[in-house]
């Protein structure tokens, strides 16, 4: 009779089993372990940058170039509001990237820088309104001495897009000697960038009370770099409802 062979030991739980409860096992230590959180915590801020810099995506230079013209004016008003120089200023000024990018409609900050250049221009013009009726005793000369002014004006500060003779004539066709400077002033910047006079002197006030320029740089930048639910993740914050 041949030889019998002794019956080969069987695991009872299988394979499958037997790796399944290995990895439960090393899972549980992976999640629980200290030693795991600390390496966490260490590597915790290079995810984040690496996590917003994929979440921005193709719109990074974007994020960029906003949140560096946003940084730029910030450190603009707070050198005109200290007397300070920028490279002392910059050192104070937190440089932040936008959560929100600027829509179709440009933000008060991309606006700003153009709108003290059109009060600057507004200034001008009212100078120049009023030079232009010094000696001058009807109408008639008022005019030709403003649109002439007017276009050495422009070619001197080589002001784009340029108000054609034709344009200014039409503009300035029914003023008389005792047309305001102001609203002289007002009608050429408008016709200019293409608003109405109206437009243009809510800007200048604008510009002029910097009360009302810090509240609605505060207004734009706490939409774009804020998130609405704030309140909210400060009170899990303080409350220690955020998972570990």
């Amino acid at each position: 009779m041949p030889k019998q062979t002794a019956a080969k030991k069987e695991d009872p739980e299988g394979p499958l089993q037997a790796r399944a409860r290995a990895f439960s096992d090393l899972y549980e230590q992976a999640t629980s372990s200290p030693a795991v959180r600390l390496v966490i915590a260490e590597k915790l801020w290079e995810a984040v940058n690496a996590w917003a810099i994929m979440k921005m995506g193709l719109k990074r230079k974007q994020y960029l170039a906003e949140g560096m013209r946003d940084f730029a004016i910030l450190c603009t008003l707070r050198a005109m509001l200290t007397g300070q120089k920028i490279e002392e200023v910059v050192k104070g000024v937190n440089f932040e990237l936008p959560l929100k990018l600027t829509g179709k409609r440009a933000g008060f900050t991309e606006l700003l820088p153009g709108l003290y250049t059109t009060a600057w221009e507004y200034e001008r013009v009212c100078e120049i309104a009023r030079s232009a009726k010094i000696n001058v005793r009807t109408s008639v000369q008022f005019r030709l001495n403003l649109r002439g002014k007017l276009e050495r004006f422009a070619e001197e500060e080589k002001l784009q897009p340029a108000l054609t003779r034709e344009r200014i004539e039409a503009l300035i066709k029914d003023y008389h000697l005792k047309t305001q400077p102001s609203d002289i002033a007002t009608a050429y910047v408008g016709k200019r960038l293409g608003t109405s006079p109206a437009n243009v002197k809510k800007l200048i006030g604008l510009v002029r009370d910097p009360a009302r320029v810090n509240d609605e740089i505060f207004k734009h930048l706490t939409k774009r770099y804020l998130p609405p639910d704030l309140e909210a993740m400060r009170r899990e914050l303080t409350e220690g409802t955020v998972p570990p």
